[in-house]
């Protein structure tokens, strides 16, 4: 799988935490029926899903980070 934006996925509504964590929703979303989902993210892919577990909360069951540094997660 692709960060939103690159490869072969398609850009996120807005370049932004918010936006590249909906494009993720989305995805997880569709592959997962809806279901929570365990995640591991390394470095950028940690931030990734920092950010989509504080905006989408409702998809993550477990979060996994390592070697991330710098979320700038929202606070809540």
């Amino acid at each position: 799988c692709d960060v939103p934006g690159t490869g072969e996925s398609a850009f996120p509504a807005s370049h932004d935490h918010e936006g590249i964590s909906a494009a993720l929703a989305e995805g997880i979303s569709q592959i997962s029926g809806g279901a929570t989902v365990t995640l591991a993210g390394f470095s950028f892919g940690g931030v990734c899903f920092a950010h989509l577990a504080a905006f989408h909360p409702e998809l993550v069951r477990r979060l996994v980070l390592v070697a991330t540094g710098g979320l700038d997660t929202p606070y809540g």
